[in-house]
């Protein structure tokens, strides 16, 4: 009998998920690991709780991409109804809602079980809170081998890496996938923020929050338009949301950025000039000569500087919420149709040491648990995890 190839996956979420099953299903024998205590936390915040699986206006010109004639080969490999097909074949039943694709049940735990489902039934060795510290191409064994941070070592013929991106702030968060890339030989491009809200300082935002309406988000760089979207916008106390906002925010952060402003030749933009740590850091020093040069002033200099140091200090000595009930509380109600709940789901210990475990339903998701000596707390924990799945 032929030994079937060993194959490793690192990262449990969707897209990890869906490669083990793949890769079993063309004869692999597969371990996933996943750092968590559990695979695909994220996809149950998905779609506020219903998992938007796909949209059957799926094409290559509702993307925003620096290489399209790449983008195109995958939409020849993989279409939304091979997606449709992919999750009928386990037994999730699809519903299509104004071009939009859920779970019929419209719950993303559904989506969630049918896929932890397969894996069980595919036989993948699923490897949760298991870290991956350290991985490696063994050129004499012809072998990936990996390292976890509890020390275990595995060998494998192939190697996905499936992490994802970082989905908050948090120093080093979400990382992992990028520098264990780095180390192969890949090149990795600057990390923007994407899929993200927009802030403003126009003042007005208060006034509005809360509104939601149609319209066109265009965004406008040197009296040109860069890209536009429409939709439903979302106005918060801080600036605005909304499914058009999230798809312009990847070109705002662009915008935003020195390196889309540099004068570059052709070789060295596309390598990646503009991205390059030395170059932004040869800019930002001129910038700030020509500043104290023009002006003569060292104060405005100064100020110049000041800009960037102090939100940095800030945000590297920012303390973490205290009253996470609140905030989810907060995010939550920024959609009246979303209903959040706790549940006590287990009580033990004697009435002078109690411990509480509770979670946190999201439209019937579980996106949270927490412990504590008290409810209070173990609501407190139970919401803080919910936040960290969130990316807050």
């Amino acid at each position: 009998m032929k030994n079937k190839m060993k194959v490793a996956v690192i990262g449990a979420g969707a897209s990890g998920i869906v490669a083990a099953i793949t890769a079993v299903k063309y004869g692999a024998e597969v371990t996933l690991f996943e750092k968590n205590d559990r695979v695909g936390k994220k996809i149950l915040s998905t779609g506020n709780g219903k998992c938007n699986l796909g949209n059957l206006e799926f094409s290559v010109e509702q993307y925003y991409c620096n290489d399209r004639e790449k983008l195109k080969g995958m939409f020849r490999v993989f279409s939304v109804w091979d997606t449709i097909t992919f999750f009928e074949s386990m037994g999730l039943m699809v519903r299509n809602r104004n071009g939009y694709l859920y779970p019929y049940s419209e719950q993303a735990s559904a989506v969630l079980d049918v896929l932890r489902m397969e894996l069980e039934r595919k036989k993948v060795r699923v490897m949760p809170e298991a870290e991956i510290t350290e991985a490696f191409f063994h050129k004499s064994k012809k072998l990936f081998e990996v390292k976890t941070a509890t020390g275990n070592v595995g060998s494998f013929q192939k190697l996905i890496l499936a992490c994802g991106s970082p989905a908050s702030l948090k120093k080093g968060e979400g990382l992992t996938g990028y520098e264990l890339a780095k180390k192969f030989g890949h090149r990795v491009g600057a990390l923007l923020p994407g899929l993200a809200s927009l802030r403003s300082s126009d003042g007005f935002e208060k006034a509005l929050s809360g509104v939601r309406c149609k319209a066109k988000i265009t965004l406008v760089v040197e009296d040109r338009a860069k890209a536009a979207e429409e939709g439903e916008v979302q106005f918060t106390d801080y600036g605005i949301s909304g499914i058009p906002v999230f798809q312009v925010s990847r070109y705002v952060s662009r915008a935003l950025e020195a390196g889309s402003f540099l004068r570059l030749s052709h070789g060295e933009r596309h390598s990646g000039g503009q991205d390059r740590p030395s170059i932004l850091a040869d800019v930002f020093e001129s910038t700030i000569a020509a500043i104290y040069l023009d002006s003569g002033d060292l104060e405005r200099a100064k100020s110049f500087i000041l800009r960037f140091i102090i939100p940095a200090a800030k945000a590297q000595n920012a303390k973490p919420f205290k009253d996470y009930k609140t905030t989810l509380q907060e995010i939550i109600q920024q959609n009246p149709e979303e209903k959040l709940e706790y549940r006590v789901t287990g009580e033990s210990g004697p009435d002078h040491d109690k411990h509480f475990t509770v979670e946190v339903h999201l439209n019937s998701n579980v996106i949270g648990k927490g412990g504590g000596r008290s409810k209070k707390e173990a609501e407190q924990q139970a919401a803080r995890e919910a936040l960290e799945l969130m990316g807050y």
